[in-house]
């Protein structure tokens, strides 16, 4: 019984081993988007639809379906 615990411990020890490899990876990979595109990836993180941008003046403006863009504060 005591071998079929050590074993069980071993697994479950490489499971977790093997977890928290998989989630260094994907912050790195993260990290990686947010170094190459900051705006992109705010635009993913927060769900920012499509076509809203922010303008120098600070106000933020919206395409139309027909690309006109119309202001909004």
């Amino acid at each position: 019984m005591n071998k079929f615990l050590e074993v069980l411990a071993g697994l479950i020890g490489l499971l977790v081993s093997a977890k928290k490899k998989q989630e260094e990876k994907e912050a790195q990979s993260e990290a990686n988007h947010v170094s190459d595109n900051p705006s992109d990836w705010f635009a993913d993180h927060f769900r920012v639809p499509a076509g809203v941008t922010r303008e120098s003046n600070g106000e933020t403006s919206e395409a139309d379906a027909d690309g006109s863009l119309r202001g909004r504060r």
